[in-house]
């Protein structure tokens, strides 16, 4: 999965959790400035997030989420830490 997915569906997760308007969601989007989020919603962005992809995310750095830019490297890092490895 590419970066631009990863940003793509957590888009989505942010229009439906946020009503954040699509078209203007950016990686540099700021999600407490921005798109106001609290931290019960970025809780929420987290769990919708391990939903969708399929993993564990480091509930202490979902926290601490600043960008979207943020919370594609985070679930870019989880998808990476549980990639299994191909014996060769």
């Amino acid at each position: 999965m590419t970066d631009e997915q990863i940003f793509e569906e957590l888009r989505s997760i942010c229009v439906l959790l946020l009503g954040a308007d699509a078209v203007t969601l950016t990686l540099d989007t700021d999600l407490r400035r921005d798109l106001k989020a609290d931290s019960l919603e970025l809780a929420e962005l987290a769990v919708s997030a391990e939903d969708r992809f399929g993993l564990i995310l480091d509930f202490d750095a979902a926290m601490r989420l600043q960008t979207m830019a943020d919370a594609v490297s985070l679930v870019r890092a989880a998808l990476d830490r549980d990639r299994p490895v191909r014996a060769g």
